[in-house]
């Protein structure tokens, strides 16, 4: 007796849509990916997500998966790569990437590109006092770009 299959099941992975589609530079933000084969089982533990087969990648780098269903995923949106030709890095100017998915030997590209706007980076011109005392308590003035809104989860630390 040769046993010959009847049926084949194909597993499709695509993504429809994902959000945030504008970031800053320093990425760090959870991105929302919709869409279809995220997950090839039901266990989603923290664990199954850091050895799951599926991969997201920004700009050529990895977006660090943090919840996962079928239809629905959720990482870690990586810092721009934005570097200029002598190798400096530069946030001066917006850069487009692609987000690739792939599961195994299955890969899809978004239709839609993240994009890293510099607009939407902090930047800081100035720190004053320059000097404090050891003992702490030093009420620190910073100026600079984009600065409003980050009250709740801006962490400043010196030399730290």
């Amino acid at each position: 007796f040769v046993y010959q299959p009847i049926s084949t099941v194909q597993y499709g992975l695509y993504v429809s849509s994902f959000s945030p589609s504008l970031i800053g530079h320093g990425g760090g933000r959870e991105m929302t990916l919709m869409g279809a084969g995220f997950a090839c089982s039901s266990d989603l533990s923290p664990h199954s997500l850091r050895s799951s087969p599926l991969s997201i990648m920004v700009c050529s780098q990895l977006c660090i998966i943090t919840r996962s269903s079928h239809d629905t995923t959720t990482c870690s949106i990586p810092p721009s790569s934005s570097t200029l030709a002598n190798g400096t890095r530069s946030f001066s100017h917006d850069l487009n990437c692609n987000v690739t998915v792939s599961m195994g030997s299955m890969v899809t590209d978004s239709m839609q590109h993240l994009t890293y706007q510099s607009a939407l980076t902090p930047v800081i011109n100035s720190i004053w006092p320059r000097r404090g005392g050891t003992a702490g308590g030093t009420i620190l003035t910073i100026q600079g770009q984009v600065l409003s809104g980050l009250q709740r989860s801006a962490t400043v630390l010196i030399d730290g």
